[in-house]
């Protein structure tokens, strides 16, 4: 049974690409996107690539070899809208040889594709909106305003232009209902279920070099308050009989005894890290999927969540929702978890629901209903 604690809020993401692709599988697909295709990947990144199997001649324009302006418009309050539009004309100046028959655009990607709407069917991507993102995550300073009011904009005339707008979970699209008053079809995010599996603790730990003695806390995640990191610590020093490990990028120093910070890493490597932990706690203020708990739990470890994200939408026996967002409620999580470490395995729940064969399916069917 999921352990509810406490009243909740809203929260949530961001966005950074454009995809284009033809139904046909023989012709040609494009990815416009801004991030370039590292080792270690984000969840946009994984994302992309989840796409790309969905169409798998997908060609990828990104941001690195599209950006036409001078660096010093990285200063610039509008720098993502900035970016958007680069790739945007890069799309645009290929349009003819790519002769795509359907667009993706991932968030505010598709802002300046409005003489082509009428032309090309548009799906847009929606991960939460900068709106939600900057209300629940944001204090009141300049990043906020930029967020809450010029990047929504941006991201709201994005969505304005597409045939469609798919959002990753329920709670996506309530926020886009909430702030761009836009209706959308929802297809969670998949995981490689072949990767994210449960795997022998005491064996992963001898491989890791980690204790086999000790109650390991995992967290997974940039070290920044967004995404909780400021609960985390005070966490250390509540339960310091336990060791916490600590994946962040980059990589952080946490000066306390029960603290053993790591690398990022490859999602094989981290697969290893869930398995060899007790409980992954994720604090996150602000998702509108959230990787982190479906890849733990696809590794059948319990997770101590905040109530956000695909969070919201799961029911599972290993995952506890905080619903008031306090220290004081994820310790109270954290405690119970690891007083109630699963006697069975729980992972094909996760496989079932978040496999990639029914992503796949879903916007294969999807494309096909506006080509």
């Amino acid at each position: 049974m999921a352990l509810n604690i406490g009243n909740c809020c809203e929260v949530l993401i961001k966005d950074s690409f454009l995809f284009v692709q033809s139904i046909d599988f023989n012709m040609v697909k494009v990815l416009l996107t801004h991030e370039s295709f590292s080792a270690v990947k984000a969840g946009q990144e994984v994302y992309s690539e989840q796409l790309k199997k969905a169409f798998p001649d997908l060609e990828i324009l990104n941001f690195q070899n599209s950006k036409t302006f001078s660096q010093l418009e990285w200063l610039s309050v509008l720098r993502e809208p900035l970016h958007a539009k680069a790739v945007q004309d890069h799309f645009v100046k290929e349009l003819n040889s790519l002769n795509p028959e359907l667009v993706f655009v991932n968030g505010m990607f598709g802002w300046n594709l409005n003489n082509l709407k009428k032309q090309i069917p548009i799906i847009g991507i929606n991960h939460g909106t900068f709106s939600a993102l900057a209300d629940c995550s944001f204090q009141r300073n300049l990043n906020y305003f930029r967020t809450r009011y010029l990047y929504s904009w941006f991201e709201k005339k994005s969505f304005q232009n597409c045939s469609k707008i798919v959002s990753n979970s329920s709670f996506s699209d309530f926020n886009l209902k909430k702030y761009y008053h836009l209706n959308s079809t929802v297809i969670g995010n998949a995981i490689d279920a072949h990767m994210f599996n449960s795997l022998n603790k005491e064996k992963m730990r001898m491989e890791l070099n980690l204790p086999l003695d000790k109650k390991i806390i995992l967290f997974v995640g940039r070290a920044d308050y967004s995404k909780g990191f400021d609960v985390v610590k005070q966490l250390m020093d509540l339960h310091k009989d336990c060791l916490f490990v600590c994946i962040t990028f980059p990589k952080i120093f946490v000066h306390k005894s029960n603290v053993l910070c790591v690398n990022p890493m490859e999602q094989s490597q981290l697969a290893k890290y869930y398995s060899a932990s007790d409980v992954v706690v994720f604090p996150s203020r602000f998702e509108g999927f959230g990787y982190v708990s479906i890849e733990a739990l696809a590794c059948n470890i319990p997770v101590v969540a905040y109530f956000t994200g695909i969070v919201q939408d799961l029911n599972h026996p290993l995952l506890y929702k905080v619903q008031h967002f306090s220290v004081a409620n994820f310790s109270k999580g954290l405690n119970y978890a690891l007083a109630h470490f699963p006697e069975k395995d729980y992972s094909e729940i996760i496989r079932t629901q978040f496999g990639l064969p029914k992503f796949i399916q879903k916007f294969q069917n999807l494309a096909k209903t506006i080509i």
